[in-house]
């Protein structure tokens, strides 16, 4: 059987025939064709032209699930993924939404709770990280503590963030630590200390910064 391709006298009347009664090399120029003309399509062609000229004549770089995306497109597809994944991260992990997170947000200026500046200290933190108290253990099947959870308490940068986790909510270590920059001695006594902490939990009381909290969340972080 000769190639369809063939014409009386020719090699590909010799060659072998494939599907498709195409010899070998006529049936790898045409799927080569086939990838070209897709090629050239998916270059000129983004998902969302409808139209939209602008769409069409820009390179076309990623692939859903509806079809191609231009560079413009790919962008906004992406940002829309990272903020999805985000807000289902936010929910599974601290049980709070987008919406609540960008309150609370909202209800401390948009910086950190502790530092103040919306990058932290550094000036490299992208994100305020949520912070919670560490109250009950989560294990795994192996019994070790794989995390602590806690009721949602504020918006910090990674530093103070890191530190809070440091020092493991203890307010005392805080208070000391108050004390000793303060007033520039590591002679401190635990009288001091303690009235230094029962005073922060007045001040939060009266600042109404719990009744704030608790508005946005359904939380009180001051009382375990």
């Amino acid at each position: 059987m000769s190639c369809v391709n063939a014409e009386p006298g020719t090699p590909h009347a010799k060659r072998p025939v494939t599907d498709g009664g195409m010899c070998r090399t006529c049936n790898v120029a045409a799927r080569r064709a086939a990838e070209e003309a897709a090629r050239r399509a998916h270059l000129t062609e983004c998902l969302n032209s409808a139209g939209d000229r602008r769409h069409r004549a820009r390179p076309v770089v990623k692939r859903v699930r509806e079809g191609w995306l231009c560079a413009t497109c790919a962008r906004g597809h992406r940002a829309a993924q990272k903020d999805r994944a985000r807000a289902a991260r936010l929910q599974s992990t601290y049980g709070i939404g987008s919406a609540a997170y960008g309150a609370l947000k909202a209800a401390q200026g948009g910086v950190c709770a502790i530092c103040g500046p919306v990058t932290g200290r550094n000036g490299r933190t992208r994100a305020l990280a949520v912070d919670h108290r560490h109250d009950t253990p989560v294990r795994d099947e192996t019994g070790r503590v794989v995390r602590w959870d806690g009721p949602v308490r504020g918006l910090l940068c990674s530093d103070c963030n890191r530190i809070v986790g440091l020092w493991r909510d203890d307010p005392a270590v805080a208070a000391r630590a108050l004390l000793y920059l303060a007033g520039g001695s590591g002679v401190i006594s635990e009288q001091d200390v303690s009235q230094l902490v029962r005073c922060g939990r007045v001040y939060s009381h009266r600042s109404g910064a719990a009744e704030e909290l608790h508005k946005i969340l359904g939380v009180d972080t001051i009382n375990p």
